[in-house]
């Protein structure tokens, strides 16, 4: 789904968003016919959130897909390996409120 992107209340664009209520046609039509063209601090502005928004779904992909080697551990007692124990807590350093 997608959502779109609002610059001081007016329609600047839309984006693919997990979150998203629209389909890709609904928001295309939101945008023809409520755009605005947004000044270059606004462009930076969004791209900075959006790189944030990339990384912290990549961080918490990451942390999903290796959830099974804590459960193996507290079932188990099998060592989670080192490498995947920093790859994890890197992982959770990464993650940022938005």
């Amino acid at each position: 789904m997608y959502r779109l992107i609002e610059i001081d209340g007016n329609v600047a664009g839309f984006e693919y968003h997990e979150d998203g209520t629209l389909t890709e046609e609904q928001a295309r039509n939101a945008v023809k016919y409520g755009t605005t063209t947004p000044t270059d601090s606004q462009v930076k502005e969004l791209d900075d959130e959006s790189a944030v928004f990339r990384s912290n779904k990549d961080a918490r992909k990451y942390l999903a897909d290796t959830d099974w080697y804590v459960v193996r551990k507290t079932e188990t007692g099998e060592a989670i390996p080192e490498d995947i124990t920093t790859a994890r807590q890197e992982a959770r350093n990464r993650i940022q409120d938005i």
